[in-house]
């Protein structure tokens, strides 16, 4: 068992001594990929609280850095940060990141809500909107269209 474990050792020692040579991870600088634009879908959720019935999650991923902006508006007006959570960044595994911003709701018909996202990689914010009719919150109705036919009859003389 002993020479195995010198055997192992000695080739572990044989392939560090030589990366060194060469340049080992942490005396090389990490080379930094180049910024990545973020993209951004907001999903509605049902809270069933009467009061804010909807909790609008703005997911943002893909970018890079991971100082990135998220700012709410309703119908143009910003939301105060007080009104919702953010998050920081977390990383992709990819050099990427993703973050969530959520922020609770109780919409009127025309209400449209708006999740803006400012990064280095953007030359001007992505805006995502909202509004209830598009978010498809509720459950489809079903709608039963009936056609009604008129037969004509032809007399003939």
């Amino acid at each position: 068992m002993g020479a195995l474990h010198g055997s192992i050792a000695q080739h572990c020692v044989g392939t560090l001594h030589r990366a060194g040579k060469r340049g080992s991870p942490t005396t090389d600088p990490i080379p930094n990929p180049a910024p990545a634009q973020p993209q951004v879908r907001i999903i509605p959720t049902e809270t069933g609280n009467a009061r804010v019935p909807v909790r609008l999650t703005c997911h943002i991923w893909g970018f890079y850095p991971p100082e990135v902006t998220v700012i709410w508006l309703h119908n143009g007006d910003i939301v105060e940060p007080d009104d919702y959570n953010p998050i920081s960044a977390i990383p992709n595994g990819d050099w990427t990141y993703q973050m969530q911003v959520s922020v609770l709701v109780a919409p009127v018909a025309g209400d449209t809500y708006t999740c803006s996202v400012q990064h280095v990689s953007l030359q001007e914010p992505l805006l995502e909107d909202w509004s209830e009719w598009r978010g498809m919150l509720h459950k489809p109705r079903w709608c039963l269209c009936c056609v009604l036919g008129t037969r004509e009859r032809l007399t003939h003389s």
